[in-house]
């Protein structure tokens, strides 16, 4: 599982296609990014699509803090590490409010957003 490293905190992630349309996936609390594997398989391959181990969840590092501003830094740390440009972003749960967070601090980089 490829891994890249935003705000000091080690992030594990999947990435699944190669098409322009850039998707993040975020997963509830006491989850991990491999729940979304299923919906990945069938995108279409216009999409390029990535579902991220939180802080503190699945593979990635468990640092001491876990506050909703730090979650939302990690997403918009990660998409300027990978060089996504405006992204759909995809939460669940917890990762719904770290949506609406991150549209909050970046609405720049976000192309649309569907929250369940």
């Amino acid at each position: 599982m490829p891994s890249v490293t935003v705000n000091n905190v080690k992030i594990n992630y999947i990435e699944q296609g190669t098409g322009d349309e850039a998707i993040v996936f975020a997963h509830g609390f006491a989850d991990a990014g491999g729940a979304w594997r299923e919906v990945l398989e069938l995108l279409p391959t216009e999409y390029h699509a990535y579902t991220l181990d939180q802080r503190g969840h699945g593979q990635s590092d468990k640092p001491g803090s876990y506050h909703l501003t730090e979650f939302s830094q990690d997403i918009y740390t990660f998409s300027q590490e990978l060089r996504l440009k405006k992204f759909t972003y995809v939460g669940h749960s917890m990762g719904g409010a770290i949506g609406q967070q991150l549209a909050l601090d970046h609405p720049d980089v976000l192309k649309c957003m569907v929250l369940t």
